[in-house]
């Protein structure tokens, strides 16, 4: 294909105002053929152009939103997206809510949605603003990277922006808002979102950002009850920290894990729910040195079963057998008693839990 001599596009050169000719010399490769430079291909170089500044997929499209061109992506394309571009045509979905035009009086779904997830109102605006929770459920995700306290509070973070727009590209009708060291997605329940997950904690990883995690809540049947979902993925995302790499995960997943962690926190603001023989327990261990909490702990985590505890606290069965007697004469409790055993196990639990610290400033908090 013989060369022709492209057409120059300015682009904005970063962090800076002024620009710098982009040239597109032998053609553009798209879809396995080269596009003469032209006017095409001046519009591929300015798609590939802007998907380099945004970090996103990008495409150009006429005032009736057929597609003109289109960039290359670097993760798995949204399925959307690759509609969009086979059809040349947009997809019902996008023409059954044409793109929002937000005015200076108006505000931003970000805004909208960082106040409902607070409780500070918003909620019936955000519903007007973004159609979700309204005639149909939405969802609620959460975004954590381990790297996000390197940022300094109210500085925008690549992992948010990054997040921000492979939804808005994806799912143009979502809202996005950052918490804290948190970012929150406001979804329709019925959406494709972990094809758009996989694919923002797959380009973190490639690029060396630190690890990200990301919550998957269940469906939200009205925008009111966003509070509650907010606070369930927190409790979520919280308990995955603790599991090594990154990942996304739902709270179907990790139910009893949150319940136990909805449980702590009752636990710390009602001090008497954790009153009782292990207390007493705990308090001897710690005036004379023994340590029959972590027999008791051993005890449990082996399901009461003697020979596993023995081996786990490397003593015989007869002197395990002798700890828990003792456990019994100082503190009353009963493990052969189910209800005791039950109650003890989970004040055990909570406690370990409320010792292991609240979660880390700001990511509950505005």
């Amino acid at each position: 294909m013989a060369a022709v001599q492209p057409h120059p596009i300015q682009r904005p050169v970063r962090g800076s105002s002024a620009t710098r000719p982009l040239r597109c010399s032998g053609g553009i490769p798209v879809g396995g053929r080269a596009v003469p430079a032209g006017p095409v291909a001046d519009r591929f170089c300015l798609a590939a152009a802007l998907a380099a500044d945004l970090d996103g997929p990008v495409h150009v499209t006429s005032a009736g939103l057929a597609v003109l061109a289109y960039s290359q992506g670097d993760g798995a394309a949204e399925e959307v997206r690759c509609r969009w571009i086979l059809s040349r045509l947009p997809p019902v979905a996008h023409l059954a809510c044409p793109p929002r035009m937000v005015g200076r009086d108006q505000e931003l779904p970000a805004e909208l949605l960082r106040s409902a997830l607070l409780g500070s109102g918003g909620g019936d605006r955000l519903a007007q603003v973004v159609p979700i929770g309204i005639a149909e459920p939405g969802r609620l995700l959460a975004f954590e990277s381990d790297g996000d306290r390197a940022h300094p509070a109210g500085e925008p973070r690549p992992e948010s922006e990054l997040v921000a727009r492979r939804f808005g590209a994806a799912l143009p009708h979502s809202a996005v808002t950052t918490i804290g060291w948190r970012t929150y997605v406001w979804v329709s329940a019925a959406a494709e979102v972990l094809p758009v997950a996989r694919d923002i904690l797959a380009t973190v990883g490639r690029r060396g950002w630190a690890e990200m995690r990301c919550a998957v809540g269940d469906p939200v049947e009205q925008v009111t009850d966003l509070p509650q979902a907010k606070a369930e993925l927190d409790r979520l995302l919280g308990v995955l920290r603790g599991t090594g790499p990154a990942r996304i995960a739902t709270l179907d997943e990790f139910r009893a894990h949150t319940v136990l962690a909805e449980l702590a926190e009752l636990a710390a603001q009602r001090q008497g729910l954790l009153r009782g023989a292990v207390e007493r327990l705990k308090d001897n261990d710690d005036s004379r040195g023994t340590s029959y909490i972590a027999t008791l702990r051993a005890f449990f985590e082996c399901g009461g079963e003697l020979g596993p505890a023995a081996r786990r606290l490397y003593v015989h069965r007869n002197t395990l057998r002798y700890r828990l007697a003792r456990i019994k004469e100082i503190s009353g409790l009963d493990i052969d008693d189910p209800v005791e055993r039950l109650v003890a196990e989970l004040q055990l639990r909570l406690s370990d839990l409320i010792q292991a610290g609240p979660p880390r400033p700001g990511i509950c908090s505005s």
